[in-house]
């Protein structure tokens, strides 16, 4: 859109640079072919008091200051076309680097749209859920969502709508393609224009892993805890055994 605006002002500044030339070169031949200015020094000197050859140095000065205007008018906009055309060169390397990093983060990056549905998944997504791009993109992000927990996870991101809440954590229990069970935890952050949410966009974190691990842990914790009663319930026992004797 904005190549399309400097393209058209060049354009326009150089069809106004044209004109002004043609316009020129026809009062040139004009006035060869017709000898208008010798007739017009003839008719001045004629009616000298009518001041009349003052008005072809107002013609002259008229043309030069049109001459000016054009030649300051093209400058400008040669400079404007130019400042636009780096900044615009500047944003698509800026959007080019910024889709380079989202391609190949290593997080789930994704966009849905106020109903839900996924607009966008960069390619960790689809390889963590084993989606697809298209088949990602017809979906709801409640379908891939384990059914036990869709309930929940819809009233919780509703309530951030509601609320107007720009930015939430929560860890979602996902099924993937396959069927294999993952656990991610999603940073959800509200799309908005002109002040209506249009959408939210999420990046997600693969954390089944460590979720496994520190269940392992606290299972490892219970046991310990077990193994303590069950060292110290023997002593116990044999104690109250004395003290009832």
């Amino acid at each position: 859109m904005k190549q399309t605006q400097s393209r058209s002002s060049r354009r326009t500044a150089r069809i106004e640079l044209l004109i002004i030339a043609i316009v020129g070169l026809a009062a040139f031949a004009a006035s060869a072919r017709f000898e208008i200015f010798e007739r017009f020094s003839a008719w001045s000197v004629q009616h000298d008091n009518w001041q009349a050859d003052e008005v072809a140095t107002l013609i002259v000065a008229v043309a030069l200051g049109a001459g000016i205007f054009a030649w300051r008018r093209w400058r400008d906009l040669s400079r404007e076309v130019s400042r636009r055309q780096s900044a615009e060169e500047l944003l698509r390397r800026s959007e080019a680097s910024f889709k380079q990093i989202v391609e190949q983060a290593g997080d789930l990056i994704y966009k849905n749209d106020e109903r839900g549905r996924f607009t966008f998944c960069n390619p960790t997504t689809s390889r963590v859920l084993k989606y697809s791009e298209a088949e990602m993109l017809r979906k709801s992000y409640l379908e891939v969502i384990r059914p036990d927990f869709r309930s929940e996870v819809d009233k919780f991101y509703r309530q951030q709508i509601i609320s107007g809440t720009h930015e939430t954590y929560k860890e979602i229990p996902v099924v993937a393609r396959d069927g294999e069970e993952l656990l991610l935890g999603t940073k959800v952050q509200l799309l908005t224009e002109a002040g209506r949410i249009v959408g939210f966009q999420t990046v997600a974190r693969d954390i089944t892993e460590r979720s496994r691990a520190e269940a392992e842990i606290q299972k490892m914790h219970e046991y310990e805890n077990l193994f303590r009663l069950a060292r110290s319930y023997p002593a116990r026992s044999q104690r109250e055994k004395k003290g009832s004797a």
